[in-house]
């Protein structure tokens, strides 16, 4: 019984905001899983930031089922499901940088997937 309540509680496997961002023309129009930490979200912006590198973001798009879940996680690691738009995604490896309007679509109908909010 244990290990099925440690196993509902593991993190799903999910790409790093930075594997998005590099394979982000292959990734256009799918759902990806994307780990990150989300600082605060609100109407003009909101990013899901890299744990190991905060220069690191993809744009989260406008959802208020997902604002509502995050605010219970934020500054925590979490997994968000979406469909990557890569109109409006960096290219770190290059330092290109996209000029796009408030809360871009990169990460389109964002869903939290871990961890779990009640």
């Amino acid at each position: 019984m244990l290990a099925v309540c440690a196993h509902a509680q593991a993190k799903p496997a999910a790409l790093s905001v930075l594997e998005v961002s590099r394979r982000s023309e292959g990734l256009n129009g799918k759902v990806v899983r994307v780990t990150g930490i989300v600082r605060h979200c609100q109407r003009l912006s909101c990013a899901l930031l890299s744990p190991t590198n905060e220069n690191h973001f993809l744009s989260i798009g406008r959802s208020d089922a997902f604002d509502r879940d995050v605010r219970r996680v934020l500054g925590h690691e979490i997994v968000i499901e979406a469909t990557l738009d890569d109109r409006c995604v960096v290219d770190f490896d290059h330092n290109i940088i996209p000029i796009c309007g408030d809360r871009s679509n990169s990460l389109a109908n964002p869903v939290l997937i871990w961890p779990k909010t009640k």
